[in-house]
């Protein structure tokens, strides 16, 4: 920029390609910083009736993050509940789970992280393990940090436990709490303004009589139909294995619309 040329009203520039140019300063946009906190709510709703019989289903999730250039907070938490009502039969529930998650970040270097992390898992219908209660504390790695990509392990030892449930008596594991390592992975991708994915993965290898594993995964696929508003539409697919539990596994696949703010 010719200091001696630019004045309050236009910036002059010289420029090896383009030669001289004249800038209008109410023309000069600076970009916005990223906002600190990062919400977002969603959840989604079915209901039927025909002739007596009818069926509910219904999933609430919602999150809050706060990221500066020394650490990062992340609350989220989500539940999931579906019910068949069919005539002449008692209700049945199909579906009844919830989830809360907290994790904390604190950046050693702009490659390390210490991190402290707790996780709650409730399952209704499990017949050991309905409860679920991960903690772990250890070192972070954010492998790429870019406009569009993003890509974090974390790993260190951790602490789990499992309890509740009618079978909970007769299952050695239930109702005890177990050291172990933990491990996990965070990918996120934004190739365009409409379209974000995610994905997240938490393994844990517990030492009980043996190695006891359990597995967390989650996929989000969010579409954002218009960057003039913060409403998305998304789909999530989550999976969990607990080897201490009965039943194992379980698998939920669950639509939603929601907002960012």
């Amino acid at each position: 920029m010719l200091e001696s040329e630019s004045t309050d009203d236009v910036r002059v520039l010289i420029s090896p390609v383009l030669g001289r140019l004249e800038i209008d300063v109410a023309s000069i946009k600076v970009p916005e910083p990223d906002p600190l906190w990062k919400s977002s709510i969603s959840g989604g709703f079915n209901g039927n009736d025909s002739d007596g019989d009818g069926s509910f289903s219904g999933n609430i999730s919602a999150s809050t993050r706060y990221k500066d250039a020394d650490q990062i907070f992340v609350l989220s938490g989500g539940i999931n509940y579906s019910r068949n009502d069919d005539k002449d039969k008692d209700p049945e529930i199909k579906t009844k789970k919830g989830n809360l998650s907290l994790s904390y970040d604190r950046f050693v270097s702009s490659n390390i992280t210490a991190y402290t992390l707790t996780n709650y898992n409730y399952d209704y219908l499990k017949d050991s393990g309905v409860n679920d209660f991960v903690a772990s504390v250890g070192v972070g790695f954010p492998l790429i940090k870019s406009d569009t990509t993003t890509l974090s392990i974390k790993t260190g030892p951790s602490l789990e436990w499992i309890g509740g449930g009618n079978d909970c008596s007769s299952n050695e594991y239930c109702g005890n709490s177990y050291g172990g390592a933990f491990f996990g992975v965070d990918f996120g991708w934004k190739p365009t303004p409409w379209f974000h994915f995610g994905v997240a993965n938490q393994f844990r290898a517990n030492f009980a009589s043996e190695v006891k594993p359990s597995n967390s995964f989650a996929a989000t696929f969010k579409f954002i139909p218009s960057t003039q508003t913060n409403l998305f539409t998304s789909l999530k697919f989550q999976s969990t294995y607990q080897s201490m539990s009965t039943p194992a596994s379980n698998n939920t696949v669950s639509g939603q619309i929601g907002v960012d703010f």
